[in-house]
């Protein structure tokens, strides 16, 4: 299976995760929710669970269109848009296939890494609110560091693969 099925299959799978959580949450979540906290991980303010899960949703949408954006470009051939090292060569016609496969591979794995973070986030916040400690644990920013660390993998591993022209 190629890197990009793989990552493909794996953004629908964070998807069919972010609907199991609303859909586990919504009915055990309290009326009043904790929506921004502090960076001490206590919350600053609250809502309705109605606004927390339509705002979870609403971000997610957004970052699909953002993404099938980007796809969009990088399928019609359009790359100027996008900055890599050595575009030009890696886009020209012989090798605009391939390479845009391998490029939309690290870009839907990011758009994974960024479902997860937002998965995390969820959770957090609705631990947070059921437990009545309106405060983020520290398994959150131990996620948070998480995310950090595989966005920069994934950036490393974008640079090297286009930096470097064969001869």
């Amino acid at each position: 299976m190629t890197n990009l099925k793989i990552s493909s299959i794996s953004v629908v799978l964070f998807l069919l995760a972010h609907l199991g959580l609303i859909s586990y949450f919504y009915p055990i979540l309290p009326e009043s929710v904790p929506m921004h906290f502090g960076s001490n991980g206590k919350a600053m303010s609250f809502s309705s669970k109605e606004s927390m899960v339509f705002s979870h949703i609403a971000i997610i949408a957004a970052l699909l269109i953002i993404f099938g954006i980007v796809v969009a470009l990088l399928k019609s051939g359009k790359t100027v848009y996008f900055n890599l090292p050595n575009r030009d060569y890696w886009f020209a016609p012989e090798r605009r296939a391939q390479s845009s496969n391998e490029a939309l591979a690290l870009l839907l794995w990011i758009l994974c890494s960024v479902l997860g973070l937002f998965l995390f986030v969820f959770y957090s916040t609705a631990q947070a609110a059921i437990t009545g400690a309106n405060k983020l644990d520290a398994l959150f920013f131990i996620g948070f560091a998480a995310f950090i660390l595989v966005d920069m993998f994934i950036m490393i591993s974008l640079f090297v693969r286009f930096s470097t022209i064969p001869k």
